[in-house]
């Protein structure tokens, strides 16, 4: 058994993971609103952290981790994953990808042409200030974030200006990416400390509003051969999740990459992930064995006091 500490402890898929992990690991939640936790975590497992902006944020994070003892921090936060990932060799173990790579990924720019210059496919991808001769519609949105803030679809040069004048920002700032169709995938990929593919969970979004709410966990031999030749390509190590779209030519583009688990991850441990557990090298499993399909609805909680604190 591990003890498991998950920062983001607010995020949507936070409670299925203490009922799916608890028994076989011991799991606590941080997060900088303690209130965003869902009181379902019992109140000694969940714990207040600052801001990854804050200069004390990583110093305070790894002294909570060692009053509680804690095997394995998972960073759920981008903001955070240049903090935490030069000292993912440390202890206690933090499930991030290393440096180099999470400072590509997170930058939407570098990211693409990082694939790009290791012969993967993906989305023509440029900044907005070199957009001209691009074709439309394309899709606009900042270099790094999250949760969809600032991506919209453009249809004509006279709204790549209004974007611009409503962001407030230079163009440098954000990249004008190819508009792909197709269904929708986050995949969440788990390679060893060797750089070995161990594990492959294609997720088809059907819902999706900032965050996934509507999904199925299936196979897809397409996106499974996709996230070979990505980890052969660029060599990663640890878990990550590749948001992608599949064509009906089945083309697997990706528009960007999660250096860290997403809000999905409770529906790849439903299918049968399991990263906690230090196992022999082993060929990639390729889950889940049969579809798993996940519904996420708003659950009311009533309390006599002012803040819904434990």
């Amino acid at each position: 058994m591990a003890r498991l500490l998950f920062t983001g402890g607010g995020g949507a898929g936070n409670e299925a993971l203490h009922r799916h992990l608890e028994g076989a690991h011991e799991t606590h939640f941080a997060d900088a609103d303690l209130d965003a936790i869902d009181p379902l975590v019992p109140a000694d497992r969940r714990h207040a952290i600052p801001f990854a902006a804050d200069p004390a944020f990583a110093d305070e994070l790894l002294a909570l981790c060692r009053r509680l003892d804690v095997d394995i921090l998972v960073p759920g936060v981008d903001e955070e994953l240049p903090a935490l990932a030069p000292l993912r060799d440390g202890a206690p173990r933090i499930m991030v990808p290393p440096a180099a790579f999470v400072g590509d990924m997170l930058d939407k720019f570098t990211f693409a042409k990082r694939l790009h210059a290791a012969g993967l496919d993906a989305p023509e991808t440029r900044l907005l200030s070199d957009w001209s001769g691009m074709a439309f519609p394309l899709i606009a949105k900042p270099r790094s974030g999250r949760g969809s803030r600032g991506v919209m679809r453009i249809e004509n040069a006279a709204q790549v200006e209004a974007y611009l004048a409503f962001q407030s920002a230079p163009a440098d700032a954000f990249v004008a990416q190819e508009l792909v169709e197709g269904d929708e995938y986050t995949v969440c990929v788990h390679a060893d400390e060797e750089g070995a593919l161990r594990h492959v969970v294609p997720v088809r979004v059907g819902v999706k509003k900032g965050i996934t709410i509507a999904a199925t966990a299936i196979r897809s031999d397409p996106i499974f051969a996709y996230a070979e030749a990505f980890q052969a390509a660029l060599k990663p190590k640890g878990v990550y999740n590749i948001q992608c779209m599949l064509t009906s030519e089945g083309r697997v583009a990706p528009f960007e990459v999660n250096p860290r688990v997403s809000t999905t991850f409770c529906l790849a441990l439903q299918a049968g992930f399991d990263p906690f557990v230090e196992a022999a090298p082993a060929p990639a499993r390729h889950l889940p064995e049969a579809p798993i399909h996940l519904k996420r609805r708003w659950v009311n909680h009533f309390s006599p006091e002012a803040e819904a604190s434990p």
